[in-house]
């Protein structure tokens, strides 16, 4: 048995796809296909929603279509089919529940009717809350996994839009690798978040080469201003690898250091609290191993080194993180890079992330030690990224030429396709360019999907999440910056998630240095003032 990744629910026709016509899948994380019908005739065909679930919370799909003609629809709920190296069918759990239905008649649509363990109106396997989490709606729902689906078949009717909503949730499996949640829930790190509430990260300063022509030096002012501003903490990236020796030590530069100590002290004189992050090396994400050495050399150093350091002064081990350096790789460096932190740093406010950049997506696959209660687990929120990093050309060609997304859309005029634009973005921008604005992808279900995952996970096992960068490029207008700043920030706050918004300035201005003032909106949107 293992956990599932993903759930489906497919809808299968009989002769031919105009049953199904225009249907659309309206969450911003699930998609779906045309597969074959292994149980039909030849030419019948079978829509399968592929839906990313977790274990530690539910997630809310819905999909929608308008029939061409009359006809019966088969919907199965089910999860995939996979087998081990030995040919062993893996058996994945999925949980359903809080179905919602419009345009036709599903029988215990809730699962809250049943005889036995079988809900009444379904056919196949599927039992009745056999399992140990808390439903979504209601008493009951739905367990199945591939051996034992549901189905019901259901009658659509010509030009009657159909809708079908629904929650699902991977089934915990429990065993020696399972991450344990934590029982206590006043830990050194929930207290220690309490000071990590409301942040704005330093770019184009640290993380660059040394002489880079880019580098925008961060003053004393600047942090005084971050005070009075009403943030009360700074996200410092570090490229510490610029500054390290050859191997096998990978001395770190002496000078360097009281550079960093420097900048860290002058935010910490002026009230703020600080995360030194680490950036690695470009290469370290497609190759990994070939820098793990470097990178524990590093933190074996700056935990001796921050040994003494002020009790507001938090370590993040690496930032966003992607690529082959995968949330289960990275697991392994993470806890020994905290048996140095800890051997030197016994009280030391530790931050860390998954992989994947850093997304909510990737919480499931990491792991940290039981014993390990003074970590604050980093995530970091860029959708929709076609919005919020447009112009930004270190985003690859297409989006650097992307230009004129607002928040939410859809927008007045349609947009120019760049030329560079592939699949994902051309398929994007045309959702974009023709869904109301409550399931647009540039819009507040995406960002709220996200934030709900960090949320959830942070409730499922007990543990603190930083939304460690969020933000918008300057080449969006300031009304649609302003408007997603201000419900990222209401919906971490309304989360219980400490946040560090992206960035002082470098093309994701809070601060405007040429006119001494904050960018249009962003006081308000961040402070409400």
């Amino acid at each position: 048995m293992r956990e599932a990744e993903e759930a489906w629910v497919e809808l299968a026709t009989l002769g031919g796809t105009g049953v199904l016509a225009q249907l659309e899948m309206m969450s911003p994380r699930g998609q779906w296909e045309w597969v074959p019908n292994p149980q039909g005739e030849s030419g019948d065909t079978v829509a399968r929603l592929r839906l990313p679930v977790v274990p530690f919370g539910w997630t809310s799909y819905r999909v929608q279509w308008l029939p061409e003609r009359e006809g019966e629809v088969v919907i199965t709920l089910t999860a995939p089919r996979e087998r081990s190296t030995n040919g062993m069918v893996l058996r994945q759990d999925v949980v359903f529940d809080d179905f919602r239905v419009t345009g036709v008649l599903l029988t215990n649509a809730s699962f809250e009717q049943y005889v036995g363990n079988r809900p009444v109106g379904w056919e196949g396997g599927g039992v009745v809350n056999a399992g140990p989490l808390p439903p979504h709606h209601e008493a009951n729902y739905a367990r199945v996994w591939c051996e034992r689906p549901l189905r019901q078949r259901v009658l659509v009717r010509s030009n009657v839009p159909v809708t079908l909503q629904w929650a699902v949730r991977a089934m915990p499996v429990l065993g020696p690798e399972a991450m344990k949640p934590l029982m206590e829930r006043n830990t050194l790190a929930h207290q220690a978040a309490a000071f990590y509430k409301r942040g704005v990260n330093v770019s184009h300063f640290l993380e660059l080469p040394p002489k880079d022509a880019r580098r925008d030096e961060c003053t004393v002012e600047d942090f005084a201003q971050m005070k009075r501003e009403g943030f009360d903490h700074v996200r410092l990236p570090v490229a510490w690898h610029y500054y390290a020796g050859p191997a096998p030590n990978y001395a770190l530069d002496a000078q360097f250091l009281k550079r960093v100590d420097l900048v860290a002290s002058n935010a910490l004189n002026q009230g703020l609290f600080v995360i030194l992050a680490m950036t690695a090396p470009e290469a370290l994400h497609a190759r990994p191993q070939a820098y793990s050495n470097q990178w524990v050399a590093l933190w074996r150093q700056l935990a001796q080194h921050y040994a003494e350091a002020h009790p507001g002064l938090a370590l993040e081990l690496l930032n966003e993180p992607r690529d082959a350096a995968t949330t289960s790789l990275l697991n392994g460096w993470y806890a020994e890079a905290l048996k140095y932190i800890r051997a030197q740093n016994p009280m030391r406010t530790v931050f860390l992330g998954p992989g994947e950049g850093n997304r909510p997506e990737a919480l499931s696959q990491l792991r940290l030690p039981l014993e390990e209660e003074n970590v604050i687990v980093t995530v970091h929120c860029w959708e929709p990224r076609y919005f919020t990093r447009q112009s930004d050309s270190s985003e690859g060609d297409a989006v650097g030429q992307l230009k004129g997304v607002v928040y939410p859309g859809p927008p007045s005029s349609p947009l120019p396709v760049p030329a560079e634009a592939g699949p994902a973005l051309r398929q994007w921008l045309e959702t974009y360019h023709r869904r109301p604005a409550a399931w647009n992808p540039s819009g507040h279900a995406v960002v709220e999907g996200q934030l709900q995952l960090a949320r959830d996970w942070s409730e499922f096992y007990g543990r603190p999440v930083h939304v460690g960068a969020f933000g918008v490029t300057t080449a969006a207008d300031s009304l649609s910056r302003a408007r997603y700043m201000r419900e990222a920030r209401q919906l971490a706050a309304a989360y219980g998630l400490g946040w560090a918004m992206w960035a002082w300035r470098g093309g994701y201005n809070y601060w405007d240095a040429a006119s001494g003032w904050p960018m249009t909106g962003m006081r308000e949107a961040l402070f409400g003032r």
